[in-house]
């Protein structure tokens, strides 16, 4: 699979420059393929034990009812193994992630190329999250540009709760169409992010944050709520959701004076999306599996990058100041969520020991502790 991923990258940096549809369609069944053959990591495995247990009658131990009763439940009666499931799945959820970026950028392929270099092995683990993520990303536009329907992105943030109910949360970014001034959007973000972390307060003795500052003054060290027993774990979201404001603020800014109206409207609405994603960093205080709601945020910043690019030519002085932002963004995302937060080298082998996605034998797979 590492092979097909350096083909992907290399299709969608020429891609980037031709915007072919076809070659675009390659790059989207490539994708595809590739998140369904990484079928050895722990919640793959998992959801195919659960798939098995459907199968056999047995009752599943996962919670959702479309993913796994009506969808899996289908494919059951189908026929279908595991991996064809999954490429069945995956699938559409590529090509509504494509129609739903074209309606905000002209070429989705820069967008397609950042997620390959950063967290296309990482989403291939947690099937049910990235597709509710498609459709968070799907909705954006109808927040954005001449599509500005609320109810319509109601209806799709509630789509995404029936495969991730965690998707609840993007409901926050409804402020945007509320008619207040900045400063009052930025008090109600942090009385919200203020008012989930009191809500971690009364729900556990101790905090992950508060447990680490008293570590530094002599206390024992805790490792208590933390995915993975991550040390400062919280930190390391708090600082993700920084580069990503911040380089969408230095696109914000240095693109408004060359960028079409309606542009310049997306931009600045986009940033804000972004600003108000800081209330989700509370809630890895609770539990750093909660920062994985910033990795539908890290598409927002993608698109702004694809955007930023759009208009690149128009003004030499400020690339350079936009691009190291943009790298700086791109290797913390990359650095916190494969490496400080989850297992990037656990995460390489299976996609190394996986089996390609048409082969029904999974036997052939061990179960992933026996890497540890």
């Amino acid at each position: 699979m590492k092979e097909m991923l350096v083909i992907c990258v290399l299709l969608c940096l020429i891609n980037c420059r031709y915007n072919n549809k076809k070659l675009n369609g390659v790059i989207l069944v490539i994708m595809t393929m590739i998140m369904s053959c990484n079928n050895k990591a722990t919640d793959e495995m998992n959801l195919y034990y659960g798939y098995m247990e459907l199968k056999n009658g047995i009752g599943v131990d996962i919670t959702n009812f479309l993913y796994v009763n009506v969808l899996m439940g289908l494919a059951n009666k189908l026929g279908m193994s595991f991996g064809v499931f999954n490429f069945a799945t995956f699938l559409p959820a590529f090509l509504l992630l494509d129609k739903g970026l074209r309606k905000i950028i002209n070429n989705p392929s820069l967008v397609y190329l950042l997620f390959c270099m950063t967290s296309i092995f990482l989403d291939t683990t947690l099937a049910r999250q990235f597709i509710s993520s498609v459709f968070i990303i799907y909705a954006l536009h109808y927040l954005l540009g001449e599509e500005k329907n609320v109810k319509k992105y109601v209806i799709f943030i509630v789509i995404a709760m029936l495969f991730h109910f965690s998707t609840i949360v993007f409901l926050a970014y409804l402020l945007i169409e509320l008619n207040i001034s900045r400063r009052q959007m930025g008090i109600a973000v942090v009385g919200m992010s203020t008012a989930f972390l009191g809500v971690t307060l009364l729900n556990h003795k101790q905090i992950v944050g508060i447990s680490q500052i008293l570590s530094l003054i002599g206390s024992n060290k805790l490792n208590y709520g933390v995915s993975g027993g991550v040390q400062n774990g919280w930190m390391y979201t708090v600082v993700v959701w920084f580069l990503m404001f911040v380089t969408a603020f230095a696109i914000k800014n240095y693109s408004v004076n060359v960028m079409k109206d309606e542009d310049i409207v997306i931009v600045d609405r986009l940033m804000l999306m972004i600003g108000i994603s800081l209330m989700f960093t509370s809630f890895s205080m609770m539990t750093l599996v909660y920062s994985r709601l910033l990795r539908p945020v890290s598409f927002i910043v993608f698109i702004l990058i694809t955007k930023w690019r759009e208009y690149r030519k128009s003004f030499f002085k400020v690339n350079l100041i936009v691009l190291l932002l943009s790298i700086t963004f791109l290797a913390g995302y990359y650095y916190v969520f494969n490496i400080a937060i989850f297992d990037y080298n656990a995460t390489i082998r299976a996609v190394s020991d996986g089996i390609p996605f048409w082969d029904q034998d999974y036997s052939k797979l061990p179960w992933p502790s026996s890497y540890d």
